[in-house]
């Protein structure tokens, strides 16, 4: 009996739970109240009340909080528990490749059921551990090579208790009473050493602390779901108010932050407002009219045309046709004088084109490039020519000379300075643009009468003086004064009227598009106000709702000291009433399966019981090899299994992979110890620990069973009383079957087929030898010697048949594949004859010894 000590400690464990309920807000208070009275997990609609309760309490709904009272601190019932046996597994269609209606009827204490690879028995461990809801529960698929892909089902019997259920199976995953069952295989086994676990059996008052920790966990849930449905979504709003109205910034910013009393007085109406909007829009599209833009320019276009007529005329007015006479006279009088002087100083050289302007240009440009490339001695007796690098002879050296002097004396000096002269004077009159003016005038005048047609004629007479100026001819303009007088006044008159009405104008403009301006924004401001009026209940709850997805944002974080302080209750509890059973339970078991010295820890975790595992500060798997791992996996499983109060069936799935042999044993030992009080069923493909269980385990209270793949079928199950085996009828069948095949064929086929017949007589001679001959006294996977059939040998004709069996079997290992041959038989190869000659001894060898 527990001492008052511990019992004060399991008391003062039990009170925990509502004492921590107590000290929370009264919607997880309900929570923790509900789960203590009912013992459940929260449904869907206990879920939605305690959000109600949670809103309310936090005032994030206009419903009134009706306080939820104090629980009272009593000591919990606990939750006893029936013991669990599965009878048979039925499977049915869409479970892998097996075939429906393989059936298993398991031994209330172990059952083996033994298979090949591929033989259908993980279809049968993927059933139990999804009908289990086990942690590692795989989906299971239908046969992928069939084109029909049906819900896998299965049927179970079950006895709970005293009672017994049918349970039909429609790939649900974890059913009552079948998630009772604890299944161990290599995933699972990962698990036990890896991840931070909790308990598949878990003490009544230590299953509430996760059942609230679900109920809160799901609020939390529900009021996230809420949260982001009350959250705003993109600002539809905005795009139906005009960017340049007044409220627009705050439309475009609208929130939490948002105050409403400013955009509900901008959404207020003053009288006849779609009136005002309709006369505001008449008056804004007639300022929007562009014919005082156009008369503008055309006015500023007019007034360019007249200040270049003007600049024009004023630059003719100041040209005197006297002085311009005057300076092509002088300019005539210095070129003749050049022109001489040239005659004589080139006179009788024969020179070519002499004193002719392509000849002048010659000389010209090669003074220039004298002037910049020699000294001003060039040239001199002893220079070569500066073009062409070859000796000058004193001829060509005066020639040269009488070029500079012709390009840099006094003659050509004062012919420079006259065409200088006369150019400088002329240049404003050649600059006048005489054919564009011409036209810029005829465009302008183009409409009919206009008070610039009598500046054509001067145009036109400016346009002669163009041309005469540029060929420095004679002028030919006798009323130029007059004419230009009167062109200038037409001129000067018409630009001051278009100076004042440009003035006018563009004040006009400017005035139209102020009131344009003030009009569209009075315009836009009503359309606005409008628009916020219509959409004022929309903006209002998009405000509201930002406001309130504020505060329960701030209430959704609290949540998580809510769940951190359960999860300490939880700990605290589970310390006193769990962990250290487990951690007793589980030393206990690695000490029967030698497993290796781990620290199990217990963190706990969102109300949960969990326990950890570590060799020093590393995980197991970094340090331990894969049989002590599957060890210290198996130790875990066991402990959890031991902790549950009452039976329950125990299924494990090739449990022994990685184990060295010796571990083995101890497996099995442990497996057939658990059997005194658990129900055991055991999925393996290891023939030797099959047999091994059978052997050490209750002949009165266990199955055996083969499942094999047959055609294209897996999961054909046959009830034996020990490991498969080929039989005489199979092997002597096989023999049969290649002797009759070689009498068909011929060459190389022929001679492969007798050699495999020879293979298969080998293991016909064991098979006899060992089940015949020696009645099954010592087998090859049972574990021990069949003493009870040791007087059914025939002694008397045993050595009769050893002689007449061995020869044969000799000759059968020279003729396989695994057995090496002597060199000096290794060209011989056996015959058909030979084979059923030797077939026969062996059938005759076994009849004495066959009853």
């Amino acid at each position: 009996m527990p001492n008052q000590q511990e019992q004060a400690g399991a008391q003062a464990s039990r009170a925990l739970l509502p004492r921590w309920a107590n000290d929370q807000d009264g919607w997880s208070r309900a929570i923790a109240g509900d789960v203590l009275k009912n013992r459940l997990q929260p449904s869907d609609l206990d879920v939605d009340r305690y959000l109600k309760l949670l809103l309310s309490e936090k005032k994030l709904s206009p419903e009134p909080f009706q306080a939820v009272p104090k629980i009272e601190e009593k000591q919990l019932a606990g939750n006893p528990l029936d013991a669990v046996r599965l009878d048979s597994l039925k499977v049915g269609d869409g479970v892998n490749a097996l075939k429906p209606g393989a059936q298993i009827d398991f031994a209330p204490g172990v059952t083996v059921i033994f298979g090949e690879n591929g033989s259908g028995k993980s279809g049968f461990v993927r059933v139990l551990k999804r009908a289990a809801g086990l942690r590692t529960a795989e989906d299971i698929l239908h046969n992928v090579r069939a084109d029909k892909r049906p819900t896998p089902s299965a049927g179970f019997t079950v006895m709970v208790g005293s009672t017994g259920q049918t349970i039909p199976w429609k790939n649900e995953f974890g059913i009552t009473p079948l998630n009772r069952m604890s299944i161990f295989d290599a995933r699972g086994a990962r698990l036990h050493v890896e991840d931070d676990l909790t308990y598949v059996y878990t003490p009544g008052e230590l299953t509430l602390f996760p059942l609230v920790q679900n109920g809160i966990e799901r609020v939390r849930t529900a009021f996230e779901a809420a949260i982001i449905a009350r959250t705003p979504g993109p600002n539809t709003i905005l795009v139906s108010f005009d960017r340049s109205c007044s409220i627009y910034p705050i439309i475009e910013t609208l929130g939490a932050a948002t105050d409403l009393d400013e955009i509900r007085k901008y959404a207020a109406l003053p009288e006849k407002i779609d009136a005002a909007i309709e006369s505001l829009a008449i008056e804004v599209d007639a300022l929007k009219s562009s014919n005082r833009q156009n008369e503008l320019k055309r006015s500023r276009d007019r007034a360019v045309v007249v200040k270049a007529l003007k600049s024009a005329i004023e630059t003719a007015k100041a040209f005197d046709i006297t002085t311009y006479a005057s300076r092509v006279q002088a300019r005539d009088q210095a070129s003749r004088r050049h022109d001489e002087a040239g005659n004589k100083a080139f006179e009788g050289l024969g020179i070519p084109g002499i004193l002719s302007g392509e000849w002048r240009q010659f000389i010209q440009a090669g003074e220039e490039y004298l002037k910049k490339n020699t000294t001003g001695k060039y040239p001199g007796t002893d220079d070569p020519c500066a073009y062409c690098q070859q000796p000058l002879t004193a001829k060509a050296v005066e020639l040269i000379k009488k070029y500079r002097d012709f390009s840099n004396n006094e003659i050509k000096a004062a012919l420079d300075t006259a065409e200088r002269q006369l150019r400088d004077y002329v240049a404003p009159v050649v600059d006048i643009e005489a054919d564009t003016l011409q036209q810029q005038l005829t465009a302008e005048t183009n409409g009919g009468a206009d008070i610039l047609d009598p500046v054509k004629a001067v145009v036109d007479q400016m346009k002669r003086l163009n041309l005469t100026v540029a060929a420095r001819s004679a002028i030919d303009w006798k009323d130029k004064d007059p004419s230009l007088a009167a062109a200038e006044t037409v001129v000067s008159g018409e630009e001051t009227r278009l100076t004042a009405l440009i003035t006018g104008l563009q004040r006009s403009v400017e005035e139209r598009q102020a009131a344009l301006k003030a009009k569209q924004t009075e315009l836009t401001e009503l359309q606005g106000k409008k628009t916020a009026n219509t959409l004022l209940p929309q903006i209002e709850k998009r405000v509201s709702d930002a406001k309130w997805v504020g505060r329960a944002t701030i209430v959704k974080s609290n949540l998580t000291g809510v769940l951190r302080s359960l999860t300490d209750a939880a700990k605290e509890a589970s310390e006193e009433l769990l962990n250290k059973d487990f951690g007793r339970r589980f030393e206990d078991e690695c000490k029967r399966l030698r497993a290796p010295n781990v620290t199990l820890n217990f963190p706990g975790r969102q109300g949960q019981v969990t326990r950890r595992k570590l060799v020093a500060s590393y995980k197991p798997s970094e340090v331990l090899s894969e049989g002590e791992q599957k060890a210290l996996a198996l130790a875990d499983f066991l402990a959890e299994v031991t902790s549950v109060p009452a039976s329950s069936p125990v299924v494990f799935d090739d449990p022994i992979t990685s184990m060295d042999y010796r571990r083995i044993h101890e497996v099995c030992d442990r497996i057939v110890a658990l059997a005194e009080d658990h129900q055991i069923i055991v999925f393996t493909h290891n023939i030797w620990f099959a047999a091994e269980l059978l052997g050490k385990a209750d002949k009165k209270n266990w199955k055996y069973y083969d499942i094999r793949l047959e055609g294209g079928d897996a999961g054909v199950v046959t009830a034996a009383s020990h490991p498969r085996v080929d039989t005489i009828a199979q092997v002597s069948a096989r023999v049969k079957k290649m002797i009759d095949g070689a009498e068909k064929q011929e060459g190389e086929i022929k001679a492969a087929l007798v050699e495999k017949g020879y293979e298969e007589l080998r293991g016909l001679s064991e098979i006899v030898v060992e089940h015949e001959m020696l009645k099954g006294v010592v087998q090859r996977y049972a574990p021990n010697v069949m003493m009870t059939k040791l007087d059914k040998i025939n002694v008397g004709k045993l050595q009769e048949s050893m002689a007449a069996i061995m020869p044969v079997f000799e000759k059968s290992c020279r003729y396989i594949a695994s057995h090496s041959q002597p060199p000096e038989t290794q060209g011989i190869r056996p015959t058909l004859d030979e084979l059923k000659a030797d077939y026969e001894i062996v059938l005759k060898a076994r009849e004495p010894h066959k009853a």
